[in-house]
């Protein structure tokens, strides 16, 4: 815009006149308005940060709560197991064997004592089932 034009020069002089400036607000209004955009933006961080803490506190309370506390029973089993076995004596080491082949008749003859059944999934995969009974407890 050219400062020099007459016409111009009237319209720069009504906007930029002492009264128009008169409206605008104080370098004290203009500081508070700062302030106070200020103060709610470190409100709102910190209101932010409160809510985050209390969600991970909830979290950790709620994983502490549901993890299964150890019994002693399994306690003792862990310490059980972690003991090793004492060593066979030499004469009860088991000795070397031979490995053979047999089909499905002779390994079903080889377990005539003990229940079993030769059984056809309806995929076609065939299984060897055995019934086992455990030892009474002593």
């Amino acid at each position: 815009m050219n400062p020099h034009d007459p016409r111009r020069r009237d319209l720069l002089d009504d906007l930029l006149s002492s009264g128009s400036i008169r409206h605008a607000p104080s370098l004290h209004d203009v500081l508070a308005t700062v302030q106070r955009a200020k103060r709610s933006r470190a409100a709102l961080r910190c209101w932010v940060a409160a809510g985050a803490s209390g969600m991970i506190l909830a979290i950790l309370f709620a994983l502490l709560r549901s993890e299964p506390r150890a019994s002693t029973h399994s306690i003792s089993l862990i310490a059980a197991t972690e003991t090793p076995a004492p060593p066979l004596p030499a004469e009860a080491k088991p000795a070397h064997f031979e490995i053979e082949r047999v089909d499905d008749e002779g390994l079903l003859d080889l377990l005539a004592d003990i229940p079993t059944a030769l059984v056809q999934w309806p995929d076609g995969r065939q299984a060897l089932m055995l019934v086992v009974h455990a030892p009474a407890p002593q």
